[in-house]
């Protein structure tokens, strides 16, 4: 059972820790953002998390596309956290064990198109997934 898992990098990325109940994000921060003192890792633990959103988008850019998966973690205290799970240099099996992760996580996840579950269920690629899904 994936207990654990990161998906992304230390820089950019997010970890899950169903033991510990966390969910640590990376943020990768400007220059700007750095000097202002903004904090790259945000710690969100289970019990402030009220519901995890799925969102996803495809973005066709001029050389290439783009697909993003985000976490809109919705907190207890009103606050939302964007939290990205989809990177460009994310392997299908680390984005299939945070999945797995996320789901065992006990979280209560808002995912209307099941994408996640396709995800885990598919062999096609998720930008594929995703094209489908908004097409319909």
């Amino acid at each position: 059972m994936d207990n654990c898992c990161m998906v992304g990098d230390y820089k950019h990325g997010c970890y899950i820790n169903n033991e510990t109940q966390e969910l640590i994000y990376f943020d990768l921060l400007s220059l700007a953002e750095k000097l202002q003192g903004k904090t790259q890792k945000t710690v969100i633990n289970y019990q402030t998390i009220e519901s995890v959103n799925v969102c996803y988008s495809l973005n066709q850019g001029v050389r290439f596309g783009s697909t993003t998966i985000t976490l809109e973690v919705h907190l207890t205290n009103g606050v939302i956290k964007d939290i990205v799970i989809l990177y460009l240099n994310t392997k299908r099996d680390e984005l299939n064990r945070f999945i797995r992760a996320l789901l065992a996580s006990g979280l209560n996840i808002i995912d209307e198109k099941h994408l996640l579950q396709t995800i885990l269920d598919s062999d096609e690629r998720v930008g594929t997934i995703i094209a489908n899904m908004i097409q319909k």
